[in-house]
């Protein structure tokens, strides 16, 4: 068979790159080898000890009876992880301060830094970002929580949860 310049070229090129490449395949498994040789000698010289169970701390929650699954099933099956029931607000709130945050909708809280409570008004379309000690017309941001927001007219609290 006849090759030309440029098949035997391209032929040989290949062969380079192909002893290349086994070159660095044998280098790798060399130092592979050594690594696990230095690793057994290094076990054999500095062997691993058995540890004194009265040495080793056990949780607490180990330490006591564990609860059976059908409590935790009870309790699941009472409850709706899929949808937040707020809970009503520990202090009555005055009628007032109602009239004032009827049209106010919490519709977000940022939790990054400095917490604060996205507020949106129904009448203007507005929305508002505020932080705890700002005021919105006559109402104080008193306390941003995770889920609402507790704002304060005078001597009366009301709490707004998310919607």
């Amino acid at each position: 068979m006849l090759y030309s310049k440029k098949s035997s070229n391209t032929f040989a090129f290949r062969l380079e790159t192909l002893r290349d490449t086994l070159l660095i395949l044998a280098g790798v498994a060399g130092l592979t080898m050594i690594f696990q040789l230095c690793s057994v000698a290094f076990m054999r010289v500095f062997p691993a000890k058995p540890v004194d169970p009265s040495m080793v701390a056990t949780p607490q929650a180990m330490a006591n009876e564990l609860i059976p699954y059908e409590n935790f099933e009870q309790k699941m099956k009472a409850r709706n992880i899929f949808f937040f029931q707020p809970k009503a607000s520990s202090k009555p709130a005055e009628a007032g301060i109602l009239e004032k945050v009827k049209d106010l909708a919490l519709i977000g809280i940022v939790k990054t830094g400095n917490m604060e409570a996205i507020l949106k008004d129904k009448k203007t379309n507005r929305t508002t970002f505020v932080r705890v000690g700002q005021r919105i017309g006559e109402l104080e941001v008193k306390q941003i929580k995770e889920s609402s927001i507790i704002l304060k007219s005078k001597d009366n609290e009301t709490e707004l949860f998310l919607s």
